[in-house]
């Protein structure tokens, strides 16, 4: 494959935002039917493909290895809410088993959306996605094209308005 057309469409968002579920649901539209790889495995191949992460700090110096290998990087960043990622976490756990730590989860919350504006300047295109109910497309941005401050802000109203439901 032609080193210019190399595609890395990457489904984001804090834990328990719906990555997973996302990407399922919309493996042949969005993802383009890419095979879905951890990011080291999809980079090592040099071959087109999508990935999921949480934008952690290991996930950062590889996508800055992908766009310095002529990726295309389109993001798919999903915007839940604090309570209602704690909430998953915790239905997970009940559920599947799956070990939940709700400090850890919040400060991971957080780090996600710090990722998303470290990661913006290696992004080709970035949507924005509201998943609290149903899958909500809100937004597309190329953070490229356009001013830092302006997409620090676009985040940060997104998630004031995500983060905007309380616990009783």
């Amino acid at each position: 494959m032609n080193k210019e057309t190399l595609q890395l469409i990457l489904v984001s968002g804090p834990i328990a935002s719906g990555k997973t579920t996302f990407a399922k649901c919309y493996k042949n539209a969005f993802l383009q039917s890419l095979e879905i790889k951890g990011l080291k495995e999809g980079i090592k191949a040099e071959t087109s493909f999508a990935s999921l992460s949480t934008l952690s700090d290991e996930d950062l110096p590889l996508l800055e290895k992908a766009h310095r290998k002529g990726y295309r990087i389109t993001i798919y960043f999903l915007f839940t809410g604090r309570l209602l990622t704690c909430l998953r976490g915790r239905y997970r756990q009940i559920a599947e088993g799956i070990p939940f730590d709700e400090a850890e989860a919040k400060k991971e919350y957080e780090h996600s959306y710090k990722g998303l504006e470290e990661i913006s300047r290696l992004a080709d295109l970035v949507f924005f996605i509201r998943n609290q109910k149903e899958f909500k497309f809100l937004k597309a941005y190329e953070p490229k094209n356009m001013d830092k401050e302006q997409f620090h802000k676009a985040i940060k109203l997104v998630k004031k308005a995500v983060d905007t439901i309380k616990e009783a």
